[in-house]
């Protein structure tokens, strides 16, 4: 009978029980970004190559991201951020390239249209996919003063 006191992967060793801190993964990248506590030299790195390659983009500005989901009331809500492959493309082609070289998985940046299949059979809210310094400012001046290469929505199951 096998042994199954220890989780194993798909070629039968066992599974490693750590946490790669010295490669950059984009939940920490992220979450550095945010201001966060839970990243390490490495995501770091990797979040400040992409600000270089990127100047003026409001990746740390991304709390207010997180305030553009909103309060769901009576809606089933789907929320979706993606960075973009069309909104400055040569800066994301090079952000890109920076942190895939520092990152153990790598980012692929998606088109509009590629975006927006992600809301097929959805009713979007208004003003619907657009780049997230647009959706529903708290003002002209924010939205005008903010830089980002994301598409964003907010979506109901109709």
């Amino acid at each position: 009978m096998p042994d199954t006191s220890q989780p194993v992967v798909g070629n039968g060793a066992p599974a490693r029980r750590t946490i790669g801190t010295s490669v950059a993964h984009n939940a920490r990248v992220h979450d550095y970004w945010l201001g966060g506590k839970d990243n390490f030299a490495a995501d770091r790195a990797a979040g400040d190559a992409v600000m270089a390659a990127y100047p003026g983009s409001s990746c740390r500005c991304a709390p207010t991201g997180r305030s553009w989901h909103g309060p769901c009331g009576s809606w089933l809500p789907v929320a979706l951020s993606q960075v973009t492959s069309d909104i400055q493309a040569e800066q994301m082609a090079e952000a890109a390239r920076r942190y895939n070289r520092l990152a153990r998985e790598t980012q692929r940046h998606r088109t509009h249209a590629e975006v927006a299949r992600f809301f097929d059979g959805l009713d979007l809210a208004e003003p619907g996919l657009v780049p997230v310094q647009h959706w529903r400012p708290d003002s002209e001046s924010e939205a005008a003063n903010s830089h980002s290469a994301m598409w964003g929505g907010v979506a109901r199951k109709g």
